[in-house]
């Protein structure tokens, strides 16, 4: 996971109602559940994007944020997203969560600099849905 040092990475995490998988790819995805760390972030990553794909719109559930215990919502919030339309969210410009966001277009790095878990917190049980988390970025090493 997350390449070798000075590779770019592209993770993916899986979610759907009713799984129970680990999320590593479509059909064996992770339930759609309150609170889960999904992931853990090594030291040393430049996160460049972090974004939504709805695959399947998404019913019940009210919110998803994705963050880690500093920012629960620092690179995607819910606020970006459109749970019951599919698309693509939060990859760019002002939409981007805090951590990604330079005050402008949007468009900045975020350096993880001590390992730590990536969560996603959902509010509401689902009843339906279907979407994809993708991480991007480059991996510094040490």
């Amino acid at each position: 996971m997350f390449g070798h040092p000075g590779e770019s990475f592209c993770e993916v995490v899986y979610f759907a109602h009713g799984a129970s998988g680990s999320g590593k790819s479509e059909n064996d995805a992770l339930p759609i559940e309150t609170n889960a760390a999904v992931l853990e972030l090594p030291a040393n990553i430049v996160m460049k994007h972090a974004y939504v794909i709805i695959d399947t719109a998404v019913a019940g559930s009210t919110t998803v944020d994705v963050g880690d215990a500093s920012d629960p919502d620092g690179y995607v919030a819910t606020a970006n997203l459109t749970l019951g339309t599919e698309g693509l969210y939060n990859y760019a410009g002002a939409e981007v969560g805090a951590y990604l966001n330079n005050g402008t277009d949007g468009n900045a790095g975020y350096l993880v600099s001590a390992a730590t878990d990536l969560a996603v917190a959902v509010t509401d049980a689902s009843t339906a849905g279907a979407f994809r988390l993708v991480l991007e970025g480059l991996n510094l090493g040490r």
